[in-house]
């Protein structure tokens, strides 16, 4: 399938924008080369996926440069797994998407997130590709598969969207940013719980000692202007990322007990958008994407 388009980084939209659509519903191993090996690899299961797109289907030659992976449209490529919860009727974000390192100096300095080069290096066009990530007792539906590493050849890709926030600033970005900088000047250590939409994460290597953070291994610490032992992390989009997808998608967040939006969606609603997506054609006139296939298998979840 990836020889179909074979479009590479030089690419404009339009052809960007076809191959994507053509994506939605594919299972990796329809969309990985004969090469791949996914009982075998050692590699995280996100970072394995992330090279089948980029690299077999993309056709973008994986490397440390940087600059953004569509150099022509300057468009940078992330690929980021959701999960099924509540008895498989609900879907909600499974991990939060790396940025960059956080620069405790550089935060500190700046008011404004556009501001931070740290953050609009990484957040100019962005072009998020979720896929739907699937627990092990999901291989009862595959008589092929029995292991976990084969069960991720079976993950469905289910939406896409290009992210602009330069050119549209989510207000919540700001919000999260001027917190996160605000706790950083006044000395205090940042944690995850600060936040929903932009978050501070753990990002290192060694071992962090949070009671006495001076028996902290130095790849786990960051230079900050007010603290001496300050942990190493990174931006992340966090629950931001299911807004921004239901957003794009144009089906609503649910809601607790309460009535406050809480950050996961119906998979109904996600499979019918994603059903639009795709050229506008029905799931079942579509048999090349086996949409079909999948969402009846989760159904028995």
């Amino acid at each position: 399938m990836a020889d179909v388009f074979a479009i590479g980084p030089n690419a404009p939209w339009s052809q960007i924008e076809r191959a994507l659509d053509a994506l939605l519903g594919k299972r990796f191993e329809e969309i990985a080369d004969d090469s791949r090996d996914f009982c075998t690899s050692i590699m995280r299961s996100k970072s394995l996926l992330g090279d089948i797109i980029q690299e077999d289907y993309f056709r973008i030659a994986k490397n440390s440069r940087e600059g953004p992976d569509f150099t022509a449209e300057a468009i940078e490529v992330k690929v980021t797994p959701l999960k099924l919860v509540n008895g498989g009727k609900e879907i909600k974000q499974k991990e939060a998407l790396s940025l960059s390192q956080i620069d405790y100096y550089e935060m500190c300095r700046e008011e404004n997130w556009q501001d931070v080069t740290k953050l609009t290096n990484k957040l100019g066009r962005t072009l998020i590709i979720w896929y739907l990530y699937l627990d092990k007792k999901e291989m009862n539906n595959f008589p092929d598969v029995s292991t976990k590493a084969e069960l991720r050849a079976k993950y469905p890709v289910v939406w896409w969207h290009l992210w602009e926030p330069l050119a549209n600033p989510p207000p919540q970005l700001q919000e999260d940013y001027s917190l996160l900088r605000d706790t950083a000047r006044d000395g205090k250590h940042l944690s995850r719980s600060l936040t929903t939409y932009l978050s501070a994460i753990p990002k290192h290597s060694g071992s962090y000692c949070k009671e006495e953070p001076s028996h902290s291994d130095q790849q786990a610490l960051s230079e900050h202007p007010y603290l001496n032992y300050a942990r190493k992390l990174g931006y992340y989009i966090d629950d931001g990322l299911i807004e921004i997808l239901a957003e794009s998608a144009d089906i609503p967040l649910l809601s607790n007990q309460y009535g406050e939006k809480i950050p996961r969606v119906w998979k109904a609603d996600l499979f019918k958008a994603m059903s639009a997506k795709a050229t506008g054609e029905t799931l079942d006139t579509r048999n090349n994407y086996r949409i079909t296939d999948f969402s009846t298998s989760l159904d028995n979840t």
